[in-house]
């Protein structure tokens, strides 16, 4: 049950603070930047994300 807790929550984090960046980005420095903020955002996850796979089929190939 706390996973699926730790989850949720993070999950909920994840899609909260790109939204509320592209919503205070239109009030404060318009939406190009905002916009910015969240692809460099996304796009750190998703680098992680491949190191993170890269390194597990490594790991799985050397065990072999």
């Amino acid at each position: 049950m706390t996973a699926f807790v730790a989850i949720a929550v993070v999950l909920g984090l994840t899609w909260l603070l790109p939204g509320t960046a592209l919503l205070g980005g239109r009030k404060t420095s318009g939406p190009g930047r905002a916009r910015d903020m969240v692809n460099r955002y996304m796009g750190l996850i998703v680098t992680a994300m491949g190191i993170q796979f890269a390194l597990t089929g490594y790991k799985g190939f050397m065990a072999a």
